[in-house]
């Protein structure tokens, strides 16, 4: 990976980490400066080959009414496809809920193929949709077994709202995390709370996606399915111990998938590190110090766990150093500067949302033109399309329409790992 001068690179056995940043030196200004921190956490060139840990796998299936036809069908045929694709190794549960669980499949290995996928023909559609009853069954069956013995982790999939039941979700979610559990949930249709489903993940540093067809589901659980297959780190957790003199914004998870990373107490759950995929995450600071030619220290620490070690935990920590001069220099490497412009865009989008949820329509339907503008600029011609369609019907209507607003959002973090991805490797 090729960065530039501004590159800070500590290298530990089983991982090492790359830091880059927008301004490795301040300049002497009065305002507070914003700074972009590009972290990379990756496996060692030469990687250790030892057996990876099998898979704890939990899917939790809605089978609420508005699920039948194509799009639980879809899902069952999903389901099967995975039940294929695991090991003799690996374990599997599967919880259909609608407003009350039902366990599919009890926690078993993955051996008698045939019988599993019949037990998901089984699947049938009724009731609403209460996530919290399908989030505690699969996490009851998930601790059949010794969980630090897996790499454990649970699916969900829904086409709706929860009703009620939010919070007692979100704790949940907190718990599992706290257990080594990751949580990865995906939205069927434009009807469900992608903010709730964020959320959902965020303990976990887990995935959120929007599928908008049901024919799409099975590429969505194939693509996790693999990841999670070759997990090489995981509970892969940033402290940081910056100074009073400097705010963090915002940190947004770049690779192996883009997603938008809960502030914690000085620490933030990046999730895992999925084969030779590196771990990015972008930090966006608010920095104000002054003091020519004094440094400015950004003490940080990253820990993971890395199942192929004798000693799995490690813990790795360094100090990235800023230097006020008259005058910002150094060189900012490609990588960012593509990062920031993509992650400007997508909050562009959402900052449109802000202002027709405060009622101002007009404000968001001229951020809406710029960003149509600002989308052809960047060569993403598909998604300027888009958001101009989604500009006639704001002006026309003074409401979003739901489907545009969910491929806007969801396709901008795509283009978030791809082109970063893109870079990276040229």
């Amino acid at each position: 990976m090729a960065f530039t001068d501004t590159l800070q690179k500590t290298k530990s056995g089983p991982l090492q980490v790359s830091i880059d940043d927008s301004c490795s030196q301040l300049s002497e200004a009065d305002d507070t400066q914003l700074v972009y921190v590009l972290m990379t956490v990756e496996p060692p060139e030469v990687e250790n080959k030892k057996e990876i840990l099998p898979l704890n796998l939990t899917l939790v299936i809605d089978r609420s009414t508005s699920m039948r036809g194509s799009r639980l069908d879809k899902v069952k045929t999903a389901a099967k496809m995975i039940i294929e694709k695991l090991s003799p190794r690996d374990h599997l549960s599967v919880i259909s809920y609608s407003d009350r669980a039902e366990v599919v499949i009890p926690h078993t290995k993955v051996d008698d193929r045939r019988r599993l996928a019949g037990r998901i023909n089984q699947i049938v559609p009724s009731g609403g949709t209460e996530i919290l009853q399908g989030l505690k069954a699969g996490l009851r069956e998930m601790q059949s077994v010794p969980l630090q013995d897996y790499v454990n982790h649970l699916i969900l999939l829904t086409d709706g709202h929860t009703y009620g039941d939010s919070q007692e979700c979100l704790d949940l979610a907190q718990q599992a995390a706290s257990r080594g559990v990751g949580i990865s949930a995906f939205g069927i249709g434009d009807e469900w709370n992608d903010e709730f489903l964020d959320a959902l993940v965020a303990p976990s540093g887990g995935q959120s996606g929007y599928i908008a067809e049901p024919e799409q589901v099975i590429h969505y659980l194939r693509q996790r399915i693999q990841g999670l297959g070759v997990i090489y780190a995981q509970n892969v957790v940033l402290h940081e111990q910056f100074p009073p003199s400097v705010q963090i914004k915002e940190v947004f998870k770049l690779s192996p998938f883009a997603q938008p990373i809960k502030l914690g107490r000085n620490q933030m759950s990046l999730g895992t590190i999925e084969g030779e995929v590196p771990l990015v995450v972008l930090l966006e600071l608010l920095v104000d110090f002054k003091g020519k030619g004094q440094m400015l220290g950004l003490p940080w620490r990253v820990t993971a766990e890395v199942p192929t070690l004798d000693t799995p935990q490690i813990s790795l920590s360094e100090v990235h150093g800023l230097i006020v001069h008259g005058e910002s220099q150094g060189v900012i490497s490609p990588v960012l500067i593509e990062a920031v412009q993509i992650l400007n865009l997508y909050r562009m989008h959402e900052q449109a949302l802000g202002d027709v949820s405060r009622g101002n329509v007009d404000a968001a339907t001229k951020r809406m033109e710029r960003l149509t503008e600002r989308f052809r600029e960047a060569g993403l011609n598909g998604l300027a399309q888009t958001a101009k369609a989604q500009t006639l019907h704001l002006a026309q209507t003074g409401k979003v329409d739901a489907t545009g607003r969910m491929t806007l959002k969801f396709a901008t973090r795509q283009q978030l790992t791809s082109r970063l991805t893109s870079k990276m490797r040229s």
